[in-house]
């Protein structure tokens, strides 16, 4: 999401919820253009308000099914991911939602749908299967942990509230403190 948006996030809190439903929306709405318009994925969203060092950065975490029930309950898998479509999906969603709710004018979203660059991202991680128990476990506890590690925490002499431990090497992700998998990630069960 852009920068410029965040700010709008912090002052009205109710507009993260909005931003959840408009990312389950461009689920859907994905899942239907590959599968028909009775497809439904399943979509977990986990709304987080904070980046790694605690800063203000209103983003989602998804959990989904990779594919969705037909009409007739069948299962049919999608054959691909486009994180691209899905990013244009959600961008759509949710500057209408926030146009709808007073919070940006229509003028600003035709600025920003005229940049170069989107400013919106998504990740879609690689799909776990079923029977990956522990990946589907840490992935779920992925979409729940603390903001802030408390490996980053450290007490200052004299102080009494902790101070974050904000080094290069704090910045980097290392391999046994980093969840296996972010972003989104599909299990792809088929029952």
């Amino acid at each position: 999401m852009p920068r410029l948006l965040r700010p709008l996030f912090r002052r009205r809190r109710e507009l993260l919820t909005e931003k959840g439903r408009a990312a389950a929306e461009a689920v859907s709405e994905l899942v239907r253009r590959a599968l028909g318009d009775e497809a439904r994925p399943g979509v977990v969203v986990s709304i987080a308000t904070a980046g790694d060092l605690v800063q203000w950065h209103p983003h989602l975490h998804l959990l989904t099914t990779d594919g969705g029930r037909t009409a007739d309950g069948s299962w049919q898998p999608l054959p691909e991911w486009n994180a691209t479509s899905l990013m244009g999906l959600f961008r759509e969603r949710l500057l209408a939602r926030l146009v709808e709710a007073h919070a940006i004018s229509p003028e600003l979203v035709n600025k920003l749908l005229a940049w170069k660059h989107p400013g919106f991202s998504t990740h879609v991680g690689e799909a776990i299967s079923a029977d990956q128990k522990l990946r589907l476990e840490d992935t779920a506890a992925y979409l729940v942990r603390n903001p802030l590690s408390l490996k980053k925490l450290v007490y200052l002499d004299g102080q009494i509230e902790p101070g974050v431990l904000a080094t290069p090497a704090s910045l980097r992700r290392r391999p046994e403190t980093s969840p296996r998998r972010a972003g989104v990630a599909r299990p792809t069960g088929r029952g």
